[in-house]
């Protein structure tokens, strides 16, 4: 991913894979594949139906820091 991205491509990033929901039974007996999954999916593992954690693929996660900082910085601007 380029450093300057726009925020409607980092949003793009985020939006473009599904959500896949997993139990953490299923998460630990599928590990491995989750990882190759996430390439394209974003999983949800959940826990007795309530989230626990989500897997995203390394593009979405530098994506997420990437919003997250430019929010922060505009947060912290001077006026």
């Amino acid at each position: 991913m380029k450093q300057t991205a726009t925020v409607s491509e980092l949003l793009d990033i985020l939006l473009a894979s599904p959500l896949e929901h997993i139990t953490i039974a299923e998460a630990r007996q599928q590990f491995k594949h989750l990882l190759e999954k996430a390439n394209n999916h974003h999983v949800l593992i959940t826990n007795h139906g309530k989230p626990q954690a989500a897997l995203i693929d390394y593009e979405a996660f530098q994506a997420v820091q990437q919003l997250v900082l430019r929010l922060a910085q505009r947060e912290l601007a001077p006026q």
